[in-house]
């Protein structure tokens, strides 16, 4: 009789490990999946950040274009393999163009928005 109680928790516990890892893996799986979708769409990424971006410093409709482009590159090279020295540099010629482009009073009002200043250049 003991022997069986034990079979029996020996599985029940052997059956709740398992669920819990396979949990795990499909959390793993959703983040890739979403990986994928960033990198799938470099043109849908760079819309929407230069549409924000326009609408948070109030920028006309050829800046917005403008950064579409800018930020339609970003996501493209960002689709390869970078180095992390590579990625370093993307983030600083990404934060030199934005500078140049909207000038210090702008540009002080988007570095107040650490969120959005920080997913623009990164």
């Amino acid at each position: 009789m003991k022997k069986i109680v034990f079979v029996l928790t020996a599985i029940i516990a052997f059956s709740f490990s398992s669920n819990a890892q396979n949990k795990k893996e499909l959390s793993k799986e959703d983040m890739v999946k979403q990986e994928q979708l960033k990198k799938e769409s470099p043109e849908v990424n760079a819309k929407n950040d230069a549409v924000e971006l326009s609408k948070y410093l109030g920028l006309d409709d050829t800046m917005t274009n403008d950064f579409y482009r800018l930020f339609e590159m970003k996501y493209k090279t960002l689709q390869n393999e970078l180095t992390p020295e590579r990625k370093t540099e993307l983030s600083r010629v990404m934060d030199a163009k934005i500078r140049a482009t909207i000038g210090d009073a702008k540009m002080e009002k988007l570095e107040s928005n650490e969120a959005l200043y920080k997913r623009l250049i990164n």
